[in-house]
């Protein structure tokens, strides 16, 4: 495989200019498509690359995903506006974060930001009460071994997933960042602090969503997504004309300097005219310190460490079946998770 032919199509969409690309074995066609459907590249793929006449399969099958990803999104909006509503209804401050922030805001376009699910906040306090309102308007757990529970919140900073009957996934948070990248959120409380309301919902302020950006790309993902981060924050620098403010994000959430001024330098240098695609590619390349541009899947990276001692592994399955530690059910799972554990010689 080509790898600097495959990166260079990989960084395209950070300078929002068309190519056409070179024909592709079929190891490189498999390789783009996987790395695209796993990790919500299509749109972008699909926006500033022209694929070769004998790759119209893979070409297909992007636009295809694309459209899947554009309808589901339409479904989201309308559950955006009733999640917004019932919450405001009942005294709770909600903010939606990610992806569908940046496309209400228009900072992103759906056709080419695409979103899994979408990820509410709300304070703790209001945690239960918040679930209550989801489960009313036909929100439940996607895991439909999960008890009817909002108690049990170790080692996450959100519940469990949740859909409804058209399909959309919420991630209702308690906190911005991962109990496991910090033991207090430095990002919390001041999201709650600065916020700004667009179309009557409330999203992350400017700051914010730069800040919950490089936490996603650099901590919570650990450069292992690729580019998807990068392209967030040029997006959102040059709709806000605003530059990442390196002191703050270096206080906060502890990413060293280094990191941060490479970053910058490619959220900067993309938005130049005439910058060759090179340039970017060997930025690129120099921040992840690879050249290869994702890692391994994200289910294999987020999959139970070896390294989890025990009482961790118990607070993990509390959590995925909101069951309490001194119920039958949590002994049944627990006694199940040894035994697969021991089969695939985690133990």
């Amino acid at each position: 495989m080509d790898t600097a032919k495959i990166n260079k199509i990989f960084c395209q969409p950070l300078l929002s200019s068309l190519i056409s690309s070179p024909s592709l074995s079929i190891e490189e066609e498999d390789y783009i498509w996987e790395k695209c459907r796993d990790n919500l590249y299509s749109g972008f793929i699909n926006k500033y690359v022209i694929f070769n006449e004998i790759n119209v399969d893979l070409q297909n099958k992007l636009q295809k995903l694309s459209r899947n990803y554009q309808y589901k999104f339409f479904t989201m909006y309308e559950d955006m506006f009733e999640i917004s509503e019932k919450f405001k209804e009942n005294n709770i401050r909600v903010i939606f974060m990610k992806g569908m922030a940046l496309n209400l805001a228009d900072i992103q376009q759906i056709d080419q930001r695409h979103c899994r699910d979408i990820d509410i906040l709300v304070e703790k306090k209001f945690l239960n009460k918040a679930y209550e309102i989801l489960k009313s308007i036909g929100f439940s757990y996607l895991n439909e071994d999960c008890e009817d529970e909002s108690s049990f919140l170790e080692p996450m900073h959100h519940l469990p997933p949740l859909s409804n009957s058209k399909g959309t996934i919420i991630e209702l948070h308690h906190r911005v960042t991962s109990p496991q990248a910090f033991l207090k959120c430095p990002l919390t409380d001041i999201f709650f602090e600065n916020f700004q309301s667009v179309k009557g919902i409330y999203i992350p302020s400017s700051t914010n969503l730069i800040l919950h950006a490089l936490y996603h790309g650099v901590i919570h993902n650990s450069l292992g997504d690729g580019l998807l981060f990068l392209i967030d924050l040029k997006k959102i620098t040059n709709k806000y004309n605003v530059s990442i403010d390196l002191d703050l994000a270096e206080s906060l959430l502890k990413i060293n300097r280094k990191t941060l001024l490479k970053i910058e330098e490619i959220v900067s240098t993309s938005s130049r005219k005439n910058i060759k695609p090179s340039q970017i590619q060997d930025l690129v390349e120099s921040l992840l310190q690879s050249k290869t541009l994702f890692s391994h899947e994200r289910k294999q990276r987020i999959s139970i460490s070896k390294k989890l001692d025990i009482f961790k592994r118990l607070n993990i399955i509390k959590y995925e079946y909101q069951v309490s530690s001194f119920s039958i059910k949590f002994f049944r799972l627990t006694f199940k998770k040894i035994i697969n554990l021991v089969k695939r010689n985690y133990l």
